[in-house]
């Protein structure tokens, strides 16, 4: 038998819906996992907006096997949702002749983490191949949070095509409020919208 202790510490604001998600999701999922004996989840009393999670299960080995899949689906790393709507789009011609999207997006609402969001999308098309699968792309952006406070953010990565006119963003980079952080999302084009999630790079 091995008992383990996980204790995270979580910010005020994100302390009730990373609790409710915890309770509908990844407990009864961990609770099914093999080796599983014992789980409960609790707050710590000493400590504000500390949740402990106390696991026993039948070996170490069953336990290791359970963290490499909870790493390979990057559960504790993600820290919110979101999707955005298309505000507008401008266009131009770089140096080397090929065609820059400037492509605006907001919150409809705010956004866990970060609140009202609003930032542009920088993407070049080779305008020799303009039917491509993938290229570069960068992002530029800010948030108003319901405190009053502003985060800013900058990322870098790819995009992909995904299925007819809808594509998929990898990028990673840094904002003043997490540090490090990173995206996985996709973008539609039927639906004027940009949606995934931001995980903690």
């Amino acid at each position: 038998m091995v008992t383990a202790n996980l204790q995270l510490s979580v910010k005020p604001e994100q302390l009730t819906t990373m609790k409710t998600r915890f309770a509908s999701e990844v407990l009864p999922d961990t609770r099914h996992y093999s080796g599983c004996s014992v789980l409960y989840m609790t707050e710590n009393i000493d400590v504000p907006n500390q949740v402990e999670c106390v696991s026993i299960g039948a070996s170490k080995e069953d336990y290791d096997t359970y963290l490499n899949w909870r790493d390979e689906t990057r559960l504790l790393a993600e820290m919110a949702d979101f999707t955005l709507k298309h505000a507008g789009t401008s266009y131009s011609q770089n140096s080397d002749g090929n065609l820059v999207a400037t492509i605006n997006w907001e919150t409809d609402d705010d956004m866990e983490i970060y609140g009202a969001v609003y930032g542009t999308l920088t993407v070049t098309h080779n305008y020799g191949d303009p039917d491509a699968d993938s290229g570069e792309v960068s992002w530029a952006g800010e948030g108003y949070s319901p405190d009053g406070t502003k985060t800013i953010g900058f990322q870098s990565g790819t995009w992909a095509k995904a299925g007819i006119n809808t594509w998929s963003l990898k990028m990673i980079g840094k904002d003043s409020r997490e540090g490090g952080v990173s995206i996985e999302s996709q973008i539609s084009i039927e639906t004027l919208t940009w949606s995934g999630t931001v995980y903690r790079a």
